[in-house]
């Protein structure tokens, strides 16, 4: 959401919290017009979530996710669960 309004086009970017994890990458995905995204098959475990207008940003590098993790979601993803995790979006 942004605001009180649907975030559409905006990329939602997760990405494991112990970065050690190399065998689990960032995932990126870019919301719908109804402002909803959706990650599958997400190995349980501990991930950072967060949103960016940046279409071009380069989620799968660790360099360039780590200003975003500061202000991240923590969520914690277990196996063969449905979770929804609403998150807030503000436009730069």
């Amino acid at each position: 959401m942004n605001g009180s309004k649907v975030a559409l086009g905006v990329l939602v970017a997760m990405a494991p919290s112990d970065r050690s994890t190399a065998a689990i990458p960032p995932r990126g995905f870019q919301t719908e017009s109804d402002g909803s995204y959706d990650f599958t098959n997400v190995p349980e475990g501990d991930y950072l979530i967060f949103t960016t207008d940046r279409m071009d940003l380069e989620y799968l590098r660790a360099e360039t996710i780590q200003p975003y993790l500061a202000a991240a979601n923590a969520v914690r993803v277990e196996s063969h669960k449905v979770q929804t995790e609403n998150l807030s979006f503000q436009a730069k």
